[in-house]
């Protein structure tokens, strides 16, 4: 059985604590995050399978660990402010719309899926304790991997890292406005890429 939760409003975590949402060795999770709905603190899954969809407004202001399992987390809209652990197993991650994570991502060991659509599709990274951009790191995790990168307008500013396996990344946006003869000042590195 998979419970299933929708959050429309506020969920806080309690004063003092960090974690706003945690589940315990239990059924998997279904997270609906609605247009306005607000996480603040962090969010522990320890689900087999658990999925999180976040749209609009949406926003979470906190790390996201998903734990072991085959994880979904898809954005079509709405902002992260905090680092994302898919933790291991066959994950994806999407990101749609205007949505932005504004901290750093390990898809962590497993067969794993990162895709970034649309113009307004953003990951930032996180900041050092002074404000200034360090730069997103994206780090793929042992396994097959790969990333999907379909506009030039959404290209992170740092490092993408593959890491172990047969990893694949698809710059086919890119290439595309590139011949186009369009430019981009953002910088992004990629490593550990066989394809």
């Amino acid at each position: 059985d998979v419970t299933e939760f929708v959050i429309s409003g506020k969920v806080a975590a309690a004063k003092q604590a960090k974690v706003a949402i945690k589940t315990e060795k239990s059924a998997p999770l279904k997270l609906d995050i609605q247009a306005d709905g607000q996480v603040i603190g962090d969010i522990v899954l320890t689900g087999a399978v658990d999925s999180i969809t976040m749209a609009g407004t949406a926003s979470i202001e906190g790390n996201i660990d998903f734990g072991g399992g085959n994880d979904m987390f898809t954005l079509n809209g709405g902002t992260i402010t905090g680092n994302i652990n898919m933790g291991e197993g066959v994950d994806t991650l999407t990101l749609n719309g205007g949505a932005s994570i504004n901290g750093d991502i390990d898809m962590g060991g497993g067969n794993d899926t990162l895709t970034i659509n649309g113009a307004a599709a953003r990951i930032n990274g996180a900041s050092s304790s002074k404000g200034d951009k360090k730069g997103v790191v994206i780090k793929m995790g042992e396994g097959d991997d790969i990333v999907k990168l379909k506009s030039i307008d959404n290209l992170p500013y740092g490092l993408i890292d593959g890491e172990g396996g047969q990893d694949t990344i698809d710059l086919t946006g890119l290439l595309k406005a590139l011949t186009e003869g369009r430019k981009t000042s953002l910088l992004f590195a990629w490593t550990n890429f066989e394809k």
